[in-house]
Formats: C-alpha cells, sequence, structure tokens
C-alpha cells in the first residue's frame, strides 16, 4: 500500500468514527430543528440503534451499498428523494475533508522533518 493509499485509509478508519458521530449529530440536531419538541438525546439514540441495525445488515448479510439502497429506496419514495438531496451536497463536503487532510498531512510531515533535524 503507498503512502497516499495509506492516508486515505487512516481517514476511513482511525478518523471514520469521530467523522461518523459528527455527520449523525448534525442528522439529530436537524431533525430537532424540524421538529422542536422532539428529544435529541431520543434522536441520537434511534440514530445510533439505527447505524448499528445498518452495518450489521451490511456485513451479516454481505451488502454492498448499492444493494442496501435498493432494499430501502421505494421509486419516488422519501429514501430515494432523500439520496437525491444527499447527492447534491455530500460529495463535496467529502472531497473537501479529504483536501484537508491532505494538507494536514502535508504540515505534519514538515514538522516532523524539522524535528528529525532538530
Amino acid at each position: 500500500m503507498s503512502e497516499v493509499e495509506i492516508e486515505t485509509a487512516t481517514i476511513l478508519t482511525s478518523s471514520a468514527p469521530g467523522l461518523i458521530a459528527g455527520i449523525l449529530d448534525s442528522f439529530a440536531q436537524a431533525a430537532v430543528r424540524k421538529t422542536p419538541e422532539f428529544d435529541l438525546d431520543t434522536a441520537r439514540s434511534m440514530l445510533v440503534e439505527t447505524m448499528l441495525g445498518t452495518a450489521l445488515l451490511l456485513k451479516n448479510e454481505q451488502l454492498s451499498f448499492d444493494q442496501l439502497i435498493e432494499r430501502v429506496a421505494t421509486k419516488g419514495g422519501i429514501t430515494e428523494e432523500g439520496l437525491r438531496v444527499l447527492d447534491k451536497t455530500l460529495p463535496s463536503g467529502f472531497d473537501e475533508l479529504f483536501a484537508m487532510t491532505e494538507s494536514k498531512h502535508a504540515a505534519l510531515k514538515i514538522l516532523v522533518q524539522q524535528q528529525i533535524k532538530a
């Protein structure tokens, strides 16, 4: 595995739990903004259970992401329309995330090289 691939794998593994938690928290907070009487802790708990169930379904049934989406996204339904919204907004956010990590890795490499020389 190349150094660039290792850096990408690091984001997908060691950074992902915090990033996923941030995504889910934003999702929960959006639910409360939409329905203020909905409890934030309840929304968070529901998302944790849903994430756990989703991960188990993907793993235990060896489904791809596309296969799972096909199972739950009814044509013209809420999930399909929601995925259209995410397709418009998430890719650029994730691209920006990887651009930031690339620059952060570069800065850290320089810092380490400077410390080695010192």
